[in-house]
């Protein structure tokens, strides 16, 4: 969900303490959902406030709302679609 739900490139590049969390954890209670790596943008485009709940039951992705999460995937789809032409 990060390509669509913030600048974390931007935060491991500038904040020290980003860098040492963006490194791979081995502990089994740190690792991410398996639908938070990768989702397809088509997915999360329209993604519904249940399922929003359901996927995001203590996540700091939280921050950002299903609404504005819809409409960046949306915006990442627009410009995919835009390149391709």
């Amino acid at each position: 969900m990060s390509a669509t739900s913030g600048c974390p490139a931007v935060a491991v590049r500038i904040l020290p303490i980003a860098q040492t969390i963006a490194i791979q954890s081995l502990v089994v209670n740190v690792q991410p959902y398996p639908w938070h790596i990768a989702p397809p943008l088509t997915e999360l485009a329209t993604l519904s406030e249940a399922e929003w709940e359901r996927r995001l039951p203590a996540s700091a992705l939280r921050r950002i709302k299903p609404a504005m999460e819809r409409r960046n995937a949306q915006g990442n789809l627009n410009a995919q679609a835009n390149i391709k032409q």
